[in-house]
């Protein structure tokens, strides 16, 4: 049905390092009798000791700067900056769980606060360095899931009312408004949804979903499933449906969250009828193939979805041949590996090496990328030529280079620890 018409290539990145965690250091007991047997607990970088990443999803905005969540021993925190700047901008209250970070270019940023006095979805200021209560959602919600801000100051987000769910987005101006796009087929009984997936936003304010119709209760994944895009004024417009609700579809089915762009295009990942898993970037005029399972140097697309910028540069994790992790950036004609499992970044504490010493998934949550095309992930650290030896997790900015790769001398790039 489809053929690739993107060639694979490589492509020199570079990496820097915006912080690092030291939680997960020295993961594994040394081998006895080691010269690491006694080593010294190695402190975090640009983040306060005890700090640690967690499943994280960063942010990155084209001026550059980044945002995420950590977590504390006992409060969660949203750190914010570069490599120069970055520090923890705001610290929860005790036992307050946050949500991903969403950061815009003006830098203000936005997440979803529970189990507080205060629920709901706050913003913090660069310009005036405030952490503000924005909103507890409509009238009737309990929650806002998963909220984006845009360069105008809206967030979109999921707003669940109880057992159900709808779209809504938040204004400040002119004055305070919250307008509810959709709702699920239990809350209203003229919507054709049966259940709403995360949500995508973007700066015309518009809402783009994977939505699965039926009546009340219909959700099982042998339903109808569409990805749509939503208007402020509740209007929505098909973009492409399954098989389920149009046999002559390509797609068998969607994964549950997509992205999305100014420019109205929408990256997904889809189940083909030959069970090839596929990523695909489409708008109102045509279909791109980012990546398809087993085309090129693609074995496996991981189940996290693709994020994309406004140039149509679509990122995402997925498997090499050599059965390697990897993040991948596309752009429909050409496909790059940006960084794979067991390469050697640089660091505070000098190379280390992209692998964890329990053998787990190297990289966290998903990456992200802006409209420069830098893209931003966090990945767990251990050392050049032992794996299992861990020095925590680092938070990294990959942007592409023409300077040309030199061997490394291992020997001389490895980091050497303290002894107690």
């Amino acid at each position: 049905m489809f053929q690739a018409n993107y060639s694979s290539s490589s492509c020199r990145y570079t990496y820097q390092i915006q912080a690092r965690c030291d939680s997960g250091a020295l993961l594994r007991s040394h081998p006895s009798g080691t010269q690491h047997q006694n080593i010294k607990r190695p402190q975090g970088y640009n983040l306060p000791d005890w700090y640690s990443f967690g499943n994280i999803s960063p942010s990155i905005n084209n001026n550059g700067n980044v945002a995420f969540k950590v977590l504390g021993a006992w409060n969660q925190a949203i750190w914010y900056g570069t490599e120069r700047t970055g520090r923890l901008v705001y610290v929860a209250p005790k036992g307050t769980m946050l949500s991903k970070v969403s950061l815009n270019n003006h830098e203000c940023l936005v997440w979803e606060q529970l189990r507080s006095r205060q629920n709901g979805i706050w913003m913090y200021e660069a310009v005036n360095s405030e952490a503000t209560h924005l909103t507890a959602g409509p009238i009737g919600s309990c929650a806002c899931t998963s909220p984006t801000l845009n360069d105008s100051g809206a967030v979109g987000f999921r707003a669940k009312f109880a057992d159900s769910y709808g779209f809504a987005a938040y204004s400040a101006t002119p004055s305070t408004t919250i307008s509810v796009l959709a709702l699920m087929s239990n809350l209203d009984s003229s919507s054709i949804y049966s259940f709403l997936f995360l949500p995508a936003f973007n700066n015309k304010g518009q809402i783009a979903a994977k939505v699965r119709l039926g009546q009340p209760g219909d959700i099982g994944n042998e339903r109808p499933d569409q990805i749509r895009i939503f208007d402020l004024d509740g209007d929505s417009t098909l973009v492409v449906s399954n098989q389920s609700h149009d046999t002559d579809s390509a797609y068998q089915s969607f994964d549950n969250s997509i992205g999305f762009n100014d420019n109205g295009q929408i990256a997904f990942t889809a189940t083909l009828s030959s069970g090839q898993r596929g990523i695909f970037r489409m708008d109102s005029k045509r279909t791109e193939v980012i990546a398809i399972e087993g085309d090129g140097q693609i074995s496996q697309i991981e189940r996290f979805p693709p994020r994309l910028n406004n140039n149509g540069l679509t990122v995402f994790r997925a498997f090499d041949t050599e059965g390697l992790r990897a993040i991948w950036a596309g752009d429909g004609t050409r496909l790059r590996k940006v960084v794979t499992q067991g390469e050697i970044v640089p660091t505070d504490l000098g190379f280390l090496r992209l692998a964890r010493p329990d053998n787990g998934p190297v990289f966290s949550g998903l990456p992200d990328v802006n409209d420069l095309g830098d893209i931003v992930f966090a990945a767990s650290l251990s050392d050049l030529e032992d794996v299992r030896i861990g020095f925590g997790a680092g938070l990294f900015v990959a942007r592409q280079t023409s300077i040309p790769v030199v061997p490394r001398d291992l020997d001389n790039l490895r980091y050497v620890p303290k002894q107690n």
